[in-house]
């Protein structure tokens, strides 16, 4: 009951970013008990966000050796592989944890992106709608999905996905600025300033919003108000290349 106590405890601390605090209690109580796999797992956890990614995955490892039906376990030490480049091996881990709870759209959305990662885009197709079916407001999957469909040259799928994460948080900006570059690509440029503008209000220094901005006033002619944009962009981001370039031929 004492470690329990001690494993929620810690938890709770890790959650607030004291990562160092969090570890000592979990050493603390691997110490008494070194089968604990709640404890292995943050270990694991605080490897991973320590950037200590092999002792992440060794952490995990042990915790699943423990309690092969771990599907948090599964899915974080899928989330290592998928940051070492180990997509196959990321994709393994999630198809585990799925095993065990067919029911958390993180673990879709993460299986996506690691299928988008080896370029197969219908399979990571799939699990992100899986992802959106299992939870509406999952905003990081409409936005991929909209990447998936802009790469394929399907615009008004590609925009409708984007517009739907605008729907579901209207203050995140890089929503507005997928939006907005698909509008462009549509060559609806008033509707892409639109966009732009929307984008920046929310985040002013959003770099890649004021080069696009830039890159729909020069498409329109507007070539001050070009320059002036993309004067704005390396004010923001001097060595920002795309806008170096923009600029030296608008």
């Amino acid at each position: 009951m004492l470690e329990e106590k001690e494993i929620e405890h810690a938890t709770k601390i890790l959650r607030s970013g004291r990562l160092a605090e969090a570890q000592a209690i979990f050493r603390r109580v691997l110490q008494s008990n070194p089968n604990n796999p709640d404890a292995l797992h943050l270990m694991g956890v605080i490897s991973l966000q320590m950037e200590k990614n092999d002792e992440a995955i060794d952490f995990i490892k042990k915790a699943l050796v423990c309690r092969p039906d771990f599907p948090k376990a599964h899915n974080n030490l899928g989330v290592t592989f998928y940051k070492l480049g180990r997509f196959e091996e990321a994709i393994g881990s999630f198809q585990e944890a799925l095993h065990y709870d067919s029911d958390i759209d993180d673990v879709y959305h993460n299986l996506g992106n690691s299928f988008k990662a080896l370029g197969r885009q219908d399979e990571a197709a799939g699990n992100f709608r899986k992802a959106i079916e299992i939870s509406p407001n999952a905003i990081g999957s409409y936005i991929n999905l909209g990447d998936i469909y802009r790469e394929l040259g399907d615009l008004n799928e590609a925009l409708a996905f984007y517009q739907r994460a605008v729907t579901v948080n209207p203050n995140f900006a890089i929503a507005h600025n997928h939006v907005g570059n698909v509008l462009k690509e549509m060559s609806r440029f008033e509707e892409a300033v639109d966009s732009y503008q929307n984008a920046i209000s929310i985040e002013p220094n959003l770099v890649s919003a004021h080069h696009n901005l830039g890159l729909v006033f020069q498409a329109q002619g507007k070539t001050e108000e070009a320059i002036e944009r993309y004067k704005k962009t390396l004010n923001i981001k001097p060595d920002y290349a795309l806008t170096l370039f923009a600029l030296g031929s608008a």
